[in-house]
């Protein structure tokens, strides 16, 4: 990792652990992640910083008789409460001008909500070679969104086809007004490629 504005700059090594459970008869995966390990080499100020740690837990599970599968993703799991509260938000009023007040409890529940990432995925045809995928992130959602103007922060979308050995893939991430990441890939197992060849 490394970092250089102005006339400042860092670096840091960092590294993704994970372990991965598969049982094929259920169709289930489990999955436990941690993001982002690792140390600042070299700093801006002489301070270190620390790195943005996430960890993370995730089930997926294709179901038997519907071509489908989802997932859902638990995040920022060493950090009990994510939300933030915005010291720029305008305070809310009702109709006689009084503040409106959001209780503890949906308070918690947007909490939970924001440590959840959910997505699904369609898989059609003889073959599964055409897959349609969604997803949706409460925390990208409620932190990138803009309150004056309706997005698509927080959704994902997607979708996969195979033709012969060849998978190609695309998708869209959106995550604030100002645009969206997109990603395509064209994947192939070398040994079957090399075998048809």
């Amino acid at each position: 990792m490394f970092s250089n504005p102005e006339s400042y700059s860092s670096i840091g090594a960092l590294m993704d652990m994970g372990i991965n459970y598969r049982n094929d008869s259920s169709n289930f995966i489990i999955t436990f992640l941690v993001k982002n390990v690792g140390y600042e080499l070299t700093t801006y100020t002489g301070e270190r910083s620390g790195t943005p740690l996430d960890i993370q837990i995730g089930l997926s599970k294709k179901l038997k008789y519907l071509p489908f599968r989802f997932s859902v993703i638990a995040q920022q799991l060493q950090t009990a409460n994510v939300r933030y509260d915005d010291p720029n938000k305008k305070v809310q009023t009702d109709i006689f001008g009084d503040p409106v007040t959001v209780s503890s409890f949906a308070e918690s529940v947007d909490n939970i909500f924001r440590h959840l990432v959910f997505s699904g995925e369609f898989m059609l045809g003889k073959n599964e070679n055409l897959r349609l995928r969604a997803g949706y992130n409460h925390l990208l959602r409620k932190e990138l969104s803009v309150s004056t103007f309706r997005s698509l922060a927080g959704f994902s979308l997607g979708f996969g086809i195979k033709v012969n050995v060849f998978k190609l893939d695309y998708g869209v991430g959106y995550h604030h007004v100002a645009g969206a990441t997109n990603h395509i890939s064209i994947s192939t197992d070398l040994g079957k490629f090399f075998k048809n060849i």
